[in-house]
């Protein structure tokens, strides 16, 4: 990480803050949607923080280095999604963080990926069947 880079950066296109690790932006209540863009074999630990602390989540294409990252991914959107009051990372157990789904303040979608991607890991996930 390179706080000085990521501080100008933000500060050049606009940005309030920048952060050096992922956590923070999952702890924010502020912040609702992340786009992931590192690098591939660190997608799965992020979108899976982001997640469980109820966040929208863009992962940047490819979605995952090993297609059991990318079905671990896709198991873990499908989850209902938390409830904004129980939405950081040290809210109870996993199951008791699970609430919300449907009520106005939770997330609507829960992961996404560009067409591309999707296409991609759902093709990759058929012929690997």
């Amino acid at each position: 990480m390179n706080a000085e880079l990521g501080a100008a950066t933000a500060k050049r296109y606009g940005f309030e803050r920048s952060d050096t690790d992922w956590r923070a932006i999952a702890a924010n209540p502020d912040i609702h949607v992340v786009s992931v863009v590192i690098a591939n074999s660190l997608h799965l630990e992020v979108v899976k923080g982001l997640l469980e602390a109820g966040k929208h989540v863009l992962c940047e294409k490819p979605l995952a280095d090993t297609l059991e990252s990318a079905r671990e991914m896709a198991r873990l959107a499908k989850r209902p999604a938390r409830s904004p009051a129980s939405a950081s990372p040290s809210a109870g157990s996993p199951a008791s963080r699970r609430s919300g789904t449907g009520s106005p303040t939770a997330p609507s979608a829960r992961c996404c990926t560009s067409p591309a991607a999707t296409g991609a890991t759902t093709a990759a996930t058929r012929r690997a069947r």
